[in-house]
């Protein structure tokens, strides 16, 4: 989600980011904890804490703010006309050129990306005409 707000005047404008203003930490990785975060995970506070952070920044991207829609993605591999996003539970992105797709779908192809299929055809196509081509 950090991508999102960095990249969205609303966002940098509302400071949404400051949301999280005792737990930096979390904007940057979700394997650190501060000893802040562990005291209140044995109160059971750390969990409500984020789950109210995380949902008013989904409702920021997915529903308030035009910008963060306009990054969202649609299923090469479907076709719905479903906008999804890689933080998306039903959503799998591409370790090579970061296309996102339904989980379900991409797994149903072997985990081949239709964009990085293309992309090495074109490249195959490229070096073929280029090696054929007199200099």
């Amino acid at each position: 989600m950090k991508s999102y707000f960095l990249s969205c005047r609303n966002a940098l404008d509302g400071q949404l980011l400051l949301q999280l203003k005792d737990r930096t930490h979390f904007v940057e990785s979700s394997n650190m904890y501060s000893l802040k975060d562990l005291i209140d995970m044995e109160q059971n506070s750390l969990l409500a804490e984020l789950e109210k952070i995380h949902s008013s920044y989904v409702v920021h991207i997915k529903i308030d703010c035009q910008l963060c829609q306009g990054r969202g993605y649609i299923c090469e591999l479907c076709d719905k006309n479903e906008i999804i996003f890689p933080f998306d539970i039903i959503a799998s992105r591409c370790k090579q050129c970061s296309s996102v797709f339904h989980r379900d779908c991409f797994y149903k192809t072997g985990s081949q990306c239709p964009k990085c299929l293309r992309l090495s055809k074109r490249q195959t196509v490229i070096g073929i005409n280029t090696a054929s081509s007199p200099t």
